[in-house]
């Protein structure tokens, strides 16, 4: 039950409670729509599954967003988690010789003939 604060009156009281009540139902479906599609697609981001479940969500009357679905999805623990990155070694070759550009300062007369 929300706790009263100054000025508030019963109406107002009424609204959170029911609006509480409307989003923990919303954040129920969505849920379930996720757990659905990841068993399909296991690895779905939640930009491409909200893409997806946008159609669902909108017949049932829910407005929520990617970063709502988010927070849903990981307060319900249908989130997979990410791989750990492997560690690749630097692809830089310190040993090899510096040269200097020779095209740059040289001008071109006439077309160079190939063959």
């Amino acid at each position: 039950m929300p706790v009263p604060q100054a000025g508030d009156e019963p109406a107002e009281l009424l609204r959170r409670r029911k609006q509480r009540s409307r989003r923990a139902v919303d954040h129920e479906l969505v849920a379930a729509l996720v757990r659905r599609e990841r068993q399909l697609q296991p690895r779905l981001g939640t930009r491409k599954v909200h893409h997806r479940l946008k159609g669902e969500l909108a017949q049932a009357g829910v407005r929520i967003g990617r970063t709502g679905s988010l927070r849903c999805c990981a307060q319900r623990t249908c989130c997979w988690r990410p791989c750990r990155r492997k560690i690749a070694p630097t692809q830089s070759y310190h040993n090899l010789p510096l040269f200097r550009n020779q095209v740059k300062e040289t001008v071109l007369e006439r077309p160079i003939k190939c063959g």
